[in-house]
């Protein structure tokens, strides 16, 4: 009776050893796959930019994998692709999220630095097990960790549409702003808005270059590139390339 014991709980052992090495090679297996899925469209991503929804679970194995698949990934795609847009969306104040928890998300926003974070405050719906759970977190305190993390997220906002002062962007023409018929505005390649005063030249759905003037928080500001300064600065950087790489590029006229 006794061998029989030792016979089963050897076999329970096993058998958790081998659920233990198959959930490790699943996680090694999708990380790679995420990485090999963004190295084979690395072009799509320099086109688009990027979003990753941020998933923050303090849950022991399940935790740590999701950061290291968010920060690995994220770090590939910044070191291959330097001029990427990465923008998350994160919600704050889920039942039982803890001070610490709320710190751990505000260091991971400070390690990645989004471009830009889409952020809420968890709202209980009626009929989901989430309106029920205990450690609902009160309303004031949501708030507050609401206001610490934008108050994070825009000061690396600002920082990157700054660094963007000077340079000039295709932008997609969306036609005029809310408040001001006179200013236009549209979006680069990596979903930036870019506001301009409106001479008149461009209609909605054009792809036009705009040089930006000044980075804000939230928006940049700029101005229309008439042909004539747009072949000029393009040439410029043609000459630059050419010196650089010694093969000639296309002329602008």
């Amino acid at each position: 009776m006794k061998s029989v014991k030792n016979y089963i709980r050897r076999k329970i052992c096993q058998k958790r050893l081998c659920l233990y090495i198959l959930w490790e090679i699943i996680t090694y297996v999708l990380l790679n796959m995420v990485l090999v899925v963004v190295q084979h469209n690395i072009q799509a991503v320099r086109l688009l930019g990027v979003s990753f929804v941020l998933v923050f679970v303090n849950l022991s194995v399940l935790h740590n994998v999701l950061r290291i698949v968010v920060v690995n990934v994220l770090r590939y795609v910044l070191h291959s692709v330097p001029q990427a847009v990465l923008t998350t969306d994160i919600i704050v104040g889920f039942p039982g999220e803890t001070e610490a928890m709320f710190q751990e998300t505000l260091d991971l926003l400070r390690r990645v630095r989004y471009d830009m974070a889409y952020t809420f405050i968890y709202s209980p719906r009626t009929g989901t097990p989430a309106a029920t759970m205990d450690n609902q977190i009160p309303q004031d305190e949501k708030s507050r960790r609401l206001k610490r993390l934008a108050d994070v997220q825009n000061e690396i906002s600002l920082a990157y549409n700054v660094e963007m002062e000077g340079k000039d962007y295709e932008v997609i023409v969306e036609g005029p702003t809310k408040n001001d018929e006179n200013h236009w505005f549209g979006r680069t390649r990596g979903n930036k808005m870019i506001i301009w005063e409106n001479d008149g030249t461009s209609a909605v759905g054009d792809t036009i270059r705009v040089h930006v003037d000044k980075g804000q928080t939230w928006v940049l500001k700029g101005h229309v590139l008439k042909r004539e300064e747009d072949c000029g600065r393009r040439n410029e950087v043609n000459a630059h390339d050419e010196a650089v790489s010694g093969s000639q590029g296309d002329v602008c006229r």
